[in-house]
């Protein structure tokens, strides 16, 4: 099980990939599910829930909707008398909303910096123009050819970069793929699990088509920015848990 902070509500364009329920699995559910077999070495399904489904999920197994983006089910194995994952995990409305988005995000926007708005300013353009005039030249009229400058003021659009506003929540939303997919792996320790799972934030970054430092910004800024801030004192800190993007 992962934990974030609570997303903000976003539009979302296109087919949501929980429609249909379990029955229907959606693109991203299969996609997801591709990566987290890769990661956990076995095979493995993600299912996406919509917030009524999620809602639901939490009460029975007593975790909250909001903060908790995706968990693992463990069976207690009393022969071996050992856990053992299910083979799929369940991804928040939130953490399917959020890889959905950025997996189709253009490539320009799959960083953390993104462009925000543009400023129209105004600048001074001067022309030249050859112009055919009617002058009098010694006494006779004649026809001459003569450039005239002109200067006008023309709007030049400026672009704004500033932070994607929903930046971090993309990096939470890869984090909780990573980090159920070590749960599916075996591992039951939230704290192991969310250090494992960082330490494979970059690889599921790019196959999301993060480039290689798009990535590295993402693992570092979660680890910097959330994991030091949020998680000591919690299940999820280990320490000595190494900086996955140095």
């Amino acid at each position: 099980m992962v934990t974030v902070t609570a997303a903000p509500a976003v539009a979302h364009h296109g087919p949501l990939p929980w429609v249909g329920g379990i029955a229907v699995e959606s693109p991203l559910e299969a996609y997801a599910g591709q990566l987290a077999s890769e990661l956990s070495r076995r095979p493995v399904k993600t299912y996406c829930n919509g917030a009524t489904d999620w809602s639901q999920l939490a009460a029975q197994q007593r975790f909250d909707p909001v903060t908790v983006w995706g968990y693992v089910l463990f069976t207690w194995d009393s022969v071996a008398e050992t856990l053992h994952p299910v083979d799929y995990v369940h991804l928040s409305e939130q953490a399917c909303w959020y890889l959905d988005e950025y997996w189709g995000a253009p490539a320009e926007m799959k960083g953390k910096t993104c462009r925000l708005a543009s400023r129209i300013e105004f600048k001074k353009q001067t022309t030249k123009t050859r112009v055919t005039k009617r002058v009098k030249l010694n006494g006779r009229w004649v026809t001459k050819v003569v450039i005239v400058e002109k200067t006008r003021d023309v709007p030049v659009e400026t672009p704004q970069y500033g932070t994607c506003p929903d930046y971090m929540y993309r990096v939470f939303s890869i984090q909780a793929l990573a980090h159920e997919a070590m749960h599916l792996s075996g591992i039951a320790d939230e704290g192991q699990a969310e250090c494992e799972g960082m330490q494979r934030l970059r690889w599921v970054a790019q196959r999301f088509g993060a480039t290689g430092e798009q990535a590295r910004q993402m693992a570092f800024d979660y680890y910097h920015d959330f994991y030091l801030v949020r998680r000591p004192g919690t299940p999820y800190y280990l320490p000595g848990c190494p900086n996955p993007a140095p």
